[in-house]
């Protein structure tokens, strides 16, 4: 009885070694995975991309023809979201083949890497950035990530340079990042106020005053405003005050207005041309002398 019993469990030993062995070693491995799918009972997860629950289920990846396949112990192959070793993938509801690329699932744009793993973040796909929310889904419109804003485009290409939203026209850097503050593209500045906008007309930047066109280009020099002149530096910042350009004497008023004709100017009575240039003290005449 113990001989047979014996030779019952070497036979069992040996069967368990030789089903170990005649296991091919690449289907425990999946695309890209050097460490291999998960093994043992699934753990929760959470919620994974669309709203599927996030168990991982013991199996091994299969490559037929060249399509990746995962199929699970108990002999089902996966369709639809699988969380395997800690990474999202999406398998054909269909066939079962591992998805790659680009790939539309219940109406939302998911990227996945050649490896199969679902993309999040940034990525760069043939020299163009999109980003992928923390779901994986593809997002479009106003993005906050990092403490910085970023247009999407409807086909989720970041946004760069000059872009016209709700009427409302905004600047985003090589990076994509939405510019605020003073701006200098081609030469030209620009300002952008605090949501991103761009600014026209008046706005008072570090106590100083300066003038936006109406295409939002800084304006310098002599500008007439409201049939009001007005001498704004290279800098940008209005001119008050005394003001000499070349042999010719001006004076702009605190509010930046150009002076003109006979004006006091601290007790002191001065004459300026129709042109703004100053002419001299006004000296009052006295009565008329004896005859």
């Amino acid at each position: 009885m113990k001989k047979r019993l014996l030779k019952l469990v070497s036979f069992l030993l040996i069967s368990i070694l030789l089903f170990g062995l005649a296991t091919p070693l690449a289907s425990a491995y999946g695309p890209g995975d050097p460490w291999g799918p998960p093994y043992g009972p699934g753990d929760p997860y959470g919620p994974g991309p669309g709203g599927t629950p996030g168990w991982e289920r013991a199996g091994s990846w299969q490559l037929h023809g060249n399509q990746w396949y995962y199929r699970f112990t108990n002999g089902e192959w996966a369709t639809g979201w699988q969380r395997l070793g800690g990474a999202w993938y999406f398998f054909n509801y269909q066939g079962g083949a591992m998805a790659t690329g680009w790939r539309q699932v219940d109406g939302a744009w998911y990227y996945f890497y050649n490896s199969g793993v679902m993309a999040t973040g940034w990525i760069p796909v043939q020299g163009v950035w999109y980003f992928l929310r923390p779901s994986g889904a593809m997002a479009t419109g106003w993005v906050n990530t990092d403490g910085s804003t970023y247009l999407l485009r409807a086909n989720g290409s970041m946004a760069t340079g000059w872009q016209q939203v709700g009427g409302v026209w905004y600047y985003f850097h090589p990076s994509g990042r939405m510019a605020t503050g003073w701006v200098n593209h081609n030469g030209v500045w620009y300002f952008m106020h605090g949501g991103g906008g761009m600014a026209t007309g008046w706005i008072n930047s570090g106590g100083s005053w300066y003038y936006m066109r109406s295409n939002g280009s800084m304006a310098t020099g002599w500008q007439q405003i409201s049939n009001q002149w007005y001498y704004f530096y290279g800098s940008g910042r209005m001119a008050t005050g005394w003001l000499q350009l070349g042999s010719n004497t001006y004076f702009l008023w605190s509010n930046g207005t150009m002076a003109t004709g006979t004006v006091n100017i601290g007790g002191v009575n001065h004459q300026f041309r129709a042109d703004g240039t100053w002419i001299g003290r006004y000296v009052t005449p006295g009565p008329p002398g004896p005859p």
